[in-house]
């Protein structure tokens, strides 16, 4: 998280992108990312991202979750937390044989 912080805070203040005026291949490795980093808090029930102390990632996250080349194709959490459940029971059950 120290490394994410520390390489988007400047980048992000002016141009709510990672690495240009428009998406990149920054943005889509760290959105790629955060979509997870949203499955493990609601699975874990607590933050792991704290929106107060990194505002300028909260509004990366913002501006590239809303962007219209990402929104139809960035999974829902929820759909993600099925999916990690699924995973979670077959891994639970191969490692009960």
């Amino acid at each position: 998280m120290r490394g994410w912080k520390k390489c988007s805070t400047s980048a992000v203040k002016e141009r709510h992108t990672l690495g240009g005026d428009t998406i990149g291949i920054i943005d889509i490795a760290f959105g790629s990312l955060w979509s997870w980093m949203r499955v493990i808090e609601e699975m874990n029930g607590r933050k792991v991202f704290d929106e107060a102390k990194n505002p300028s990632l909260a509004k990366w996250a913002e501006t590239f979750s809303a962007d219209a080349a990402v929104k139809g194709v960035l999974p829902e959490t929820h759909k993600l937390v099925e999916y990690a459940e699924s995973l979670k029971k077959r891994w639970a059950a191969a490692a009960a044989k």
